[in-house]
């Protein structure tokens, strides 16, 4: 039996830890004991949540097998740079409040099947505490993203257990589209260095994917995010018109050959300079991928503000991009099956723009 990490600290000294964590980050203060501390204090809240993420991720696989035997099930623990971005965005938030520090993911064929896996947990109740459902599927945010939250407190049934009580792991149930979709979002965001999950970004691009959430939506038969077009021939010009101008099709898959091949870079270089030579067609040959690595950061800035000034003539779609090694683990961690899910979207775009 693993030895799993038990919380050390009470809600109170998490709270701290996390406010001590987002003003370091935040205000770019130097490293202190004090953070050093909070740091500790912070891991052991992550780490805790590992046993009862387990129990749940095993049960929701469970459940899920009896309805898609090809269900695809992950978890994670959520990463701090993210913890701090998430209390950033919510200045009323508290750590010990924050309900997807343990997460998992089940990624089902079709809504279908989500609405029978949603039956199974309510018909039959799991021993943790239900907390809330958010069913961002018959009510899909105003990005687009679409997906069934539910928010669990664990409990356990035994004493030696009962140091987990009480912690919040929430358990997310999607589409195979709806994850494509989402796996997109964060592919540009981390190759743009935009927060389009936040609503910060460029308004094309948000405006392409809550266009294509509603194309996924139509498929799959459900409601749309609400959008100033509102006559359906109008939204299918404008989403090809933006698919086209943005060279989305071109751009996700020179991104898809880019997180492969860096993932595999055993150079030791940190930080990677990236720039996409696009075809003058769409329809003729891929993009030409040109990718630089450094492990120093001001060499890596000066290397791409030579490439932003020779590329300046460009279109947008071939200005550099600087991404980290610890941004593309993220993103793979996130979607373990992104070569599959970046295709999967890389299609569903063609075939929207084509109808």
């Amino acid at each position: 039996m693993p030895a799993w990490t038990e919380p050390r600290f009470n809600r109170g000294r998490v709270d701290a830890a996390g406010a001590v964590l987002l003003s370091y980050f935040t205000n770019s203060k130097e490293l202190s004991q004090e953070v050093f501390d909070a740091s500790s204090a912070v891991n052991n809240w992550r780490l805790s949540h590992q046993f009862p993420l387990q129990i749940l991720k095993m049960n929701l696989l469970k459940r899920s097998k009896k309805i898609d035997n090809g269900v695809l099930v992950y978890q994670r623990i959520k990463r701090y740079r993210s913890i701090v971005n998430k209390l950033e965005r919510n200045p009323n938030m508290k750590l010990s409040q924050m309900q997807d520090i343990g997460g998992c993911r089940a990624v089902l064929q079709n809504v279908k099947q989500i609405d029978k896996l949603i039956g199974i947990y309510e018909r039959q109740p799991i021993q943790s505490e239900f907390v809330k459902k958010y069913d961002y599927i018959s009510r899909p945010k105003p990005d687009g993203y679409r997906s069934i939250h539910l928010i669990y407190k664990y409990r356990s049934l035994y004493e030696n257990r009962a140091s987990f009580d009480g912690l919040r792991i929430e358990i997310q149930i999607r589409s195979r589209l709806q994850h494509a979709w989402a796996s997109a979002v964060e592919t540009v965001s981390n190759f743009t260095g935009q927060a389009l999950k936040s609503n910060i970004g460029q308004e094309s691009w948000k405006r392409f994917f809550a266009l294509m959430s509603n194309h996924i939506a139509e498929q799959e038969g459900c409601p749309v995010v609400p959008a100033p077009a509102s006559d359906a021939v109008d939204q299918k010009q404008e989403l090809c018109d933006l698919a086209h101008a943005l060279r989305v099709t071109d751009v996700l898959d020179g991104w898809r050959t880019a997180v492969r091949t860096l993932s595999a870079h055993s150079s030791g270089a940190k930080i990677f300079v990236i720039a996409l030579d696009l075809p003058d067609n769409m329809a003729a040959d891929k993009a030409i991928l040109n990718i630089s690595g450094f492990k120093d950061a001001r060499q890596a800035f000066g290397v791409l503000a030579k490439m932003e000034q020779e590329r300046a003539t460009r279109s947008e779609a071939e200005q550099p991009v600087m991404v980290s090694v610890n941004s593309i683990a993220a993103l793979r961690s996130a979607f373990p099956g992104y070569h599959l899910d970046a295709e999967a979207f890389i299609k569903t775009v063609r075939k929207a723009i084509a109808e």
